[in-house]
């Protein structure tokens, strides 16, 4: 098939992904490296107190530092994470996106250019991701307003029913079997509301989410509009695109992360080494979005894509 021929569904894309991933690794390895590597680097540093964590496998379990752990982990979790996430993550997920428009243009991909076009046009980028960071706060916000609430009607329903069933009780009505039942079905309702907390999250994830293509290509100054309008009535493709991402992603690290911990225990040098196997598998978490926004380019708007893409080449 060739590629965004036609639009794709939920396996095709997953496959492109993978031949993607398995045809350009290196390159892809490379992009990696160098942007997402910093930010590991400067994490294992600031997490790690060297004077008592082994370099090599030795029989210390000690990995974190006592007195200083919730303080570093606050440094990164409050200043280094944020600032991660606003000035970096829009290049770190530029530059896949970049390969993969090299790869429907049929063009060769050159690590310099790629590096090159993955900070222009910087400052735009930057301004989306930080409307984009506000208008998910004041969702979650909102979420978490309704979530309490939908808590608190399940404790006070279950409070009710509690003193119902001792009032039962009381009379020498055997209330237990009744007990069991509504218990299970608290527990039933209490999962549902885990997942359709998640799945709502998720909506406006990917709904919004698609902001940052339309700004790099210079089709848009602000591209959460044109991000709602992309994703009409595909969230459950792409969200089943990224949930199997997902959970590949998650088994293949909890595997590195447990080979390295049985043959390197709690050592500086298991730790590093799971974590750069780990940086291997980012790029198949990234390639899906750049695949899913040329492909609901196709869907949705029917453009030819090579036409669509000629803004962007002048600039």
């Amino acid at each position: 098939m060739q590629l965004f021929s036609k639009p794709m569904g939920v396996g095709e894309i997953l496959d492109q992904s993978f031949q993607i991933y398995r045809k350009h690794f290196k390159v892809l390895m490379l992009l990696v490296l160098i942007l997402f590597g910093p930010f590991y680097f400067l994490q294992h540093l600031l997490l790690f107190n060297l004077s008592v964590v082994p370099i090599f496998n030795e029989d210390v379990v000690y990995t974190w530092m006592d007195d200083d752990i919730f303080f570093i982990g606050f440094i990164i979790l409050m200043l280094l994470l944020p600032v991660y996430l606003l000035a970096w993550l829009p290049v770190t997920i530029a530059a896949p996106l970049h390969v993969v428009h090299a790869v429907v243009e049929k063009r060769p991909i050159q690590l310099k250019e790629i590096l090159k076009k993955s900070f222009s046009p910087y400052w735009k980028m930057v301004g989306n991701t930080f409307l984009f960071g506000l208008v998910i706060m004041a969702i979650q916000f909102g979420m978490t307003l309704l979530t309490m609430l939908v808590v608190f009607v399940f404790m006070f329903l279950g409070v009710s029913l509690g003193a119902g069933f001792y009032d039962l009780d009381m009379i020498g009505f055997d209330s237990h079997g009744l007990g069991m039942i509504f218990t299970v079905i608290f527990i039933g309702l209490y999962y549902l509301l885990v997942f359709s907390v998640y799945v709502l999250y998720s909506f406006f994830m990917i709904r919004f989410g698609y902001f940052l293509p339309p700004v790099i290509f210079g089709e848009e100054r602000i591209g959460l509009g044109r991000s709602w309008r992309l994703t009409e009535g595909s969230f459950w493709r792409i969200f089943a695109v990224y949930l199997v991402i997902a959970l590949v992603c998650s088994v293949i690290i909890l595997g590195i992360y447990g080979v390295a911990l049985l043959l390197f225990q709690a050592s500086l040098l298991g730790q590093l080494i799971a974590t750069l196997l780990t940086m291997f598998v980012l790029p198949l978490a990234l390639i899906p979005y750049g695949l899913i926004y040329f492909d609901l380019r196709v869907r949705n708007e029917g453009v030819d894509l090579e036409r669509a893409m000629m803004t962007y080449e002048r600039n």
